[in-house]
């Protein structure tokens, strides 16, 4: 069994979202060798950018906030109001610093465990047929051009799972019928792939309780 992820996989895990403790078992399941993890090399990098721009974000929204502090400490009748606000700005700061933590666990897991698709010419050249024809970003024309391409050289019996919570772009016909002539199948849920891999009697273990980024 192969199960193909990309960078929405990390993100879900570093950031603790909703599809978190799927995704802890999927790649705890993958560490035990239950079956084999395989991501784009492209993927492991995309994430990094994400957290910037959230940074970048945060940091600007917090020296806006710590503008009106300053001028609202100026009044005397607004400054036992905004006194159990004022430690915004630096809890938004924080967080940043946890979320950039948990990415770095995560990737260093993924890449002590997940085979890795290095990018090459070839597969660029067909990420921009799929960017013309499927009408993909870039990004995801990448990530869907070295999952194509590897799952072309595996042995066709052998079922192959490519997730991505990105449906919109990758819920398609076009998808589903070439991976489909490839053995592969696409799920647009981690939940979702726990449940193929349970069909297909990969019992994977309970997700531990998952800390999230930013509280001690």
């Amino acid at each position: 069994m192969i199960v193909y992820i990309e960078s929405n996989f990390i993100l879900e895990l570093a950031l603790g979202q909703e599809g978190a403790a799927a995704a802890e078992s999927i790649l705890s399941g993958a560490e035990q060798r239950l079956f084999e993890l395989v991501i784009p090399a492209f993927s492991l990098s995309e994430p990094f950018g994400t957290l910037a721009h959230r940074g970048r974000e945060r940091k600007k929204i917090g020296n806006q906030l710590e503008e009106q502090f300053r001028q609202l400490r100026r009044s005397r009748q607004h400054q036992a109001t905004i006194q159990p606000f004022e430690t915004a700005p630096a809890v938004l700061l924080g967080l940043e610093t946890a979320e950039s933590d948990a990415l770095d666990s995560v990737v260093m897991r993924s890449l002590r465990t997940a085979s890795r698709i290095e990018l090459t010419i070839e597969m660029f050249e067909q990420a921009l047929n799929y960017r013309r024809d499927y009408d993909l970003s870039s990004s995801d024309a990448i990530i869907y051009a070295s999952v194509v391409a590897d799952a072309r050289k595996r042995e066709r019996i052998r079922p192959k799972l490519f997730v991505s919570r990105n449906h919109k772009d990758f819920d398609i016909p076009q998808v589903h019928d070439e991976l489909g002539s490839l053995g592969a199948e696409y799920c647009d849920s981690f939940e979702r792939t726990v449940e193929k891999l349970a069909q297909h009697n990969v019992k994977l273990p309970r997700p531990s309780v998952l800390p999230i980024p930013g509280v001690a």
